[in-house]
């Protein structure tokens, strides 16, 4: 039984160590996703929509439902 008790443990540690490298701390990436975005939309306020500026708003908004779908799922 010790010897199961040990394996469960090691095996735990592995699956805390790849989900960490796997998707990092969505919660914390959220937040920073969601501070980019309202400093782009500050930045969009200041000096105007460009090209480049609309491309980094809708690759941010991306990145951010991804990391929401994530949470949603980490809930589950």
């Amino acid at each position: 039984m010790y010897r199961f008790q040990q394996r469960l443990k090691t095996l735990k540690r592995k699956i805390k160590d790849w989900n960490r490298n796997e998707f990092g701390n969505i919660f914390e990436d959220k937040k920073i996703l969601e501070e980019i975005l309202q400093d782009i939309q500050v930045q969009a306020i200041s000096h105007g929509y460009s090209i480049d500026l609309q491309k980094i708003e809708q690759e941010t908004k991306d990145r951010l439902n991804q990391r929401e779908q994530q949470e949603e799922t980490f809930w589950k």
